[in-house]
C-alpha cells in the first residue's frame, strides 16, 4: 500500500513493529506536516498528530521509545533549511 499523503524525502523510522514517516515533499510550495503510520502486519495506514513545522530532507531516529526529527528544508526546491528538532511520541 502507498502513503495516502504521497510526498518524497520524509523521514523514516521503525518503532514498536510499525514504520512511521513523517513530512516530505511534493509540489506544493511549503514542505508536508503530515506524520503516518504503517501497521506492517495488517498492511494500513493511519495518519498521526503532525509536525510541527513541515519538513523534508530530516533525518529520524528512535531514541527510549520517542521518535526524534531533525533539521531538513521548509519549502520545495531547498528553503528555507530548519535547524530545529521534534519530538514523537507514539500514542500522544
Amino acid at each position: 500500500n502507498g502513503l495516502p499523503t504521497p510526498t518524497a524525502a520524509g523521514g523514516l523510522v521503525e518503532l514498536g513493529g510499525d514504520i512511521y514517516y513523517f513530512g516530505g515533499e511534493s509540489s506544493q510550495d511549503l514542505a508536508h506536516d503530515a506524520t503516518q503510520r504503517l501497521d506492517i502486519p495488517t498492511g494500513t495506514w493511519t495518519i498521526e498528530a503532525p509536525l510541527q513545522r513541515g519538513r523534508h530532507g530530516s533525518g529520524a531516529v528512535v531514541i527510549d521509545g520517542k521518535i526524534y526529527v531533525a533539521a531538513g528544508s521548509g519549502g520545495r526546491g531547498g528553503g528555507p533549511e530548519l535547524s530545529s528538532t521534534e519530538v514523537f511520541t507514539p500514542g500522544q
